[in-house]
C-alpha cells in the first residue's frame, strides 16, 4: 500500500510571520503592564521620605526597562532567555565579520 504524499506546509509557514508578530505585541504589552504596575507599587509605597519614593521608582523602571528589552537587544535574543543564556549578541556577530 501506498500513501499519497504529504502536502507541503506553506500555508502554514505564510500565517507564522503573522502570528509571531501578533505573540511579541501580547508579550510587550503584558511586559510594560507588569512594568508599570510594580513601579506604581514602589511609588505608592510607604518610604519614610516622599522624594525616595520617586527616586525609587524612576530607578525601578529605568532598570527593569534596560533588562528587558535593552540589553536583550544587544545580546540578539530579542528577550530576557536571550540575554540571560548569551546566544547571538552584537561582539559575537562582529567578531564573525572579523
Amino acid at each position: 500500500m501506498t500513501f499519497p504524499k504529504s502536502r507541503s506546509i506553506k500555508p502554514l509557514a505564510a500565517l507564522s510571520k503573522p502570528l509571531r508578530l501578533i505573540l511579541a505585541g501580547i508579550k510587550s504589552l503584558c511586559l510594560i503592564l507588569l512594568l508599570g504596575w510594580a513601579t506604581l507599587a514602589i511609588y505608592y509605597s510607604n518610604p519614610p521620605w516622599g522624594w525616595a519614593r520617586l527616586a525609587l521608582a524612576l530607578v525601578f523602571l529605568i532598570f527593569g526597562v534596560w533588562a528587558l528589552w535593552i540589553s536583550a537587544y544587544a545580546a540578539g535574543g530579542g528577550d530576557l532567555c536571550g540575554a540571560v543564556s548569551g546566544r547571538g549578541g552584537v561582539v559575537q556577530q562582529h567578531q564573525a565579520l572579523a
